[in-house]
C-alpha cells in the first residue's frame, strides 16, 4: 500500500510525472544495493536488534521532516532515497533479530506465526490507512508511518531491554523453548 500512496502523493500533491518517480525509486534502489552489502558486514558486529532499533528511530525522524518538508521534486527525491536505504536496512535485519530471538527447534512455528500475525495486521493498517488518506489526504502516508514506527520502535526497546536482561548482550542469551 505504502508504495501506491507515495507514488500518488507525488503525482498528485507533488506534480511529479511517473517518469520522475519511477527515476526516484530506480536510483533508490541502486542506492539500497550498497546499504544492505554494508549492512551485512555491520551486523556481524553489532547487535542486528541495535540495527533495527536505529533504522526505526531514523525513519520516524524521516517521516516527521517528510510531512512538513516534502513540496518539491527535490525533497521527495532525498526523502525517497534515504527512506529506501532505511527500509533496505531493516528488511535485512529483520531475518537476523528473528534468528536471534526465536528458538531453532521451533524458529519454523515462529516465522509462520510471525508471518500470519504480519498479513491479519497490515490487512486492517491498509484499510484503516486509507480511510485516514480518504479523510486527511495523500501527505498522511508521513504520519501515518511515523505513527506505527514510534510504536514498533518502542515495542522494540522494550524487547531489547528484555533480550539484554536475559543474557543477550554477553552471548549467553537462549531463547526459550516452549
Amino acid at each position: 500500500m505504502q508504495l501506491t500512496v507515495r507514488l500518488l502523493f507525488a503525482i498528485k500533491e507533488l506534480g511529479l510525472t511517473e517518469a520522475q518517480y519511477g527515476y526516484i525509486m530506480g536510483v533508490s534502489a541502486l542506492i539500497s544495493v550498497g546499504f544492505v552489502l554494508a549492512t551485512g558486514y555491520v551486523l556481524d558486529r553489532v547487535s542486528p536488534l541495535l540495527i533495527f532499533m536505529g533504522s526505526g528511530v531514523l525513519v520516524i525522524f524521516l517521516n516527521f521532516f517528510g510531512h512538513f518538508m516534502v513540496h518539491d521534486y527535490n525533497a521527495f527525491f532525498v526523502i525517497g532515497i534515504l527512506m529506501a536505504a532505511v527500509y533496505a536496512i531493516q528488511n535485512v535485519s529483520t531475518e537476523i533479530c528473528l534468528i536471534q530471538l526465536f528458538p531453532a527447534e521451533k524458529y519454523g512455528q515462529f516465522c509462520s506465526a510471525n508471518a500470519s500475525l504480519n498479513c491479519i495486521f497490515m490487512m486492517f493498517a491498509s484499510y484503516f490507512g486509507g480511510v485516514a488518506i480518504d479523510r486527511f489526504g495523500y501527505r498522511f502516508i508521513f504520519v501515518w508511518d511515523l505513527l506505527f514506527n514510534i510504536l514498533a520502535t518502542g515495542v522494540l526497546l522494550r524487547v531489547y531491554r528484555l533480550w539484554r536482561k536475559l543474557g543477550g548482550a554477553t552471548g549467553n542469551y537462549v531463547p526459550p523453548v516452549s
